[in-house]
């Protein structure tokens, strides 16, 4: 017993469990509706609180503050100031208090991440995590999608899901907008340490599965978001001399994608739902403009206070389109809801982190090590999906899809690690 408890106050014992927790905040996020019930949310904050309550633990001895010193540190105190200002205007203080604790959940998230990308080993095993987490959900959801029923429950998910993949979440474009972070994070491994060919072959399979998976989703907000994201990754990719290397390897990814984009498309049921982007009158997109009419009347009529956090669907009542029964709990666009919770004040401090990310994102791209220059790369193509995504989607609202948010953020922004003589 007594050796038990020395084992876990030295580092090595502290460090182990803060990624024990951690990594079970990531596989039980995603186990059901993307932690996106009371419950689940009170389960997975207790996993992040408790590894950062090891992690913690582990600078403090290490003669470190608890908390790295970050070029982001500043405007996160002033998120976290207007978090709790605007939470002293909240109808609901309960709902209020739950969103700070999710707020705050994330925050710490962020920072055992960030030293989990300062060590280059444990950044690549985080990224495997992720993937094999990914890859799990994506058979899953393809059994489910092609009618494979192993247990009899599935044929209940089938029919909930009605031909749209959403796995083991409630909404198929969250299933989706879990999928274009990692996949984007992905590529960004596969470039940083795929030096054989037999891993390279079965970092491309993993690839098409989750890309396969993606299309099957049936997210148009999904598909633009990866998109944009391969995009931004392609430019930085051709215009940055950092990432030399022959142009026609990215000319041959570019047609794998391609015909990777075509056999899929091949299916009635995607060309069916890709032709609904010219419709629209369609109920989703009547739907989410009726949520953005009455989120602007909201944010009108408190500029500079908003309703507060995590009372948007409480708040909303008011300010509601007629002609339509159904209640909002979302306002289907991140930026919107953020900003009817927390107010005006939400928009200079979002430009602040954004370009604060970014710039930092770009430094590291020159950096001389391979991994961290891709792994960057890729978090930063994950996140401009992510946020292209959160135009007309409330992703990260999920708790699953915020934490995983906070993950490829944590790449991005932690210090480059230190150099070995094996770095490309």
């Amino acid at each position: 017993m007594f050796r038990i408890k020395d084992q876990l106050t030295k580092p090595a014992g502290l460090e182990f469990c803060c990624h024990f927790f951690i990594y079970s905040a990531l596989f039980f996020s995603v186990l059901w509706h993307g932690s996106d019930q009371l419950w689940r949310t009170t389960v997975l904050q207790t996993l992040i609180f408790i590894s950062f309550f090891f992690y913690g633990i582990q600078r403090q001895l290490s003669g470190k503050n608890i908390i790295n010193p970050l070029f982001v540190n500043k405007p996160f105190m002033v998120l976290t100031f207007l978090v709790f200002y605007s939470s002293g205007f909240a109808q609901n203080k309960a709902l209020s208090i739950d969103a700070m604790v999710q707020f705050l959940s994330c925050i710490a998230g962020f920072y055992i991440f960030i030293e989990m990308a300062k060590h280059q080993n444990e950044q690549v095993r985080l990224i495997i995590a992720v993937t094999v987490i990914t890859i799990g959900l994506c058979i899953f959801g393809l059994f489910i999608q092609f009618e494979i029923f192993i247990f009899p429950s599935w044929e209940w998910i089938a029919a909930y899901q009605k031909g749209m993949l959403s796995a083991t979440f409630v909404n198929h474009c969250h299933m989706a907008g879990w999928l274009e972070m990692v996949i984007l994070l992905f590529i960004g491994l596969i470039f940083a340490r795929s030096s054989s060919k037999h891993r390279l072959i079965i970092s491309l399979f993993l690839l098409a599965i989750m890309m396969g998976t993606l299309f099957f989703t049936l997210s148009r907000g999904g598909w633009a978001a990866a998109v944009s994201g391969l995009l931004f990754v392609g430019s930085v990719v051709f215009f940055n001399s950092s990432f030399a290397f022959p142009k026609k390897y990215l000319i041959y990814a570019s047609g794998m994608v391609l015909i990777l984009l075509f056999l899929i498309m091949g299916s009635s049921t995607v060309i069916e739902r890709s032709l609904t982007v010219l419709e629209q009158e369609t109920n989703a997109l009547s739907g989410r403009q009726i949520a953005w009419i009455g989120t602007i009347d909201m944010i009108k009529a408190n500029p500079l206070t908003g309703v507060g956090p995590g009372n948007y669907a409480t708040g909303f009542t008011k300010f509601q389109p007629p002609g339509i029964s159904a209640r909002f709990y979302k306002a289907h666009s991140d930026y919107l809801q953020f900003i009817a919770e927390m107010g005006l004040f939400f928009i200079p401090i979002m430009v602040w982190l954004v370009i604060s990310f970014f710039k930092m994102g770009f430094k590291k791209l020159n950096h001389p090590s391979r991994q961290t220059r891709w792994i960057t790369l890729g978090a930063m193509g994950g996140i401009v999906a992510i946020l292209v995504h959160s135009i007309s989607d409330f992703n990260l609202q999920i708790p699953s899809n915020a934490l995983l948010f906070t993950l490829l953020a944590a790449q991005v922004a932690a210090p480059a690690p230190a150099l070995k003589k094996t770095s490309g």
